[in-house]
């Protein structure tokens, strides 16, 4: 599967109800993550923070539109393995069974 937009074009061809279910729970799974790892890259930001009222403040104009995000990647893959482990930790967590379905 290529990912999420596969499960989604597959979900909409589709009839299967076990796989709209698997999908519903795919998509609230990965909401919950995504918030988890906004929230923990926020708290580390604060953490660090000289100034945590300013940086409070940056992060809210950030989410909110006021303003634009000017996020530096260093190294791409070792942010994008951190990022894999952690989502692999996270599914592991809350024993998240994944159903395997072919492609027709």
């Amino acid at each position: 599967m290529e990912g999420g937009t596969g499960l989604y074009s597959l979900t909409k061809s589709n009839n299967d109800i076990e796989l709209r279910q698997y999908y519903k729970l795919y998509c609230k799974i990965l909401k919950k993550v995504i918030i988890e790892a906004k929230r923990s890259n926020y708290n580390t930001q604060i953490s660090a923070s000289q100034n945590r009222v300013t940086t409070t403040q940056d992060i809210i104009k950030c989410e909110t539109g006021q303003r634009k995000e000017n996020a530096k990647i260093n190294n791409s893959e070792t942010d994008s393995k951190t990022s894999n482990n952690y989502f692999v930790r996270f599914v592991e967590k809350y024993s998240i069974v994944k159903p395997v379905y072919k492609k027709r």
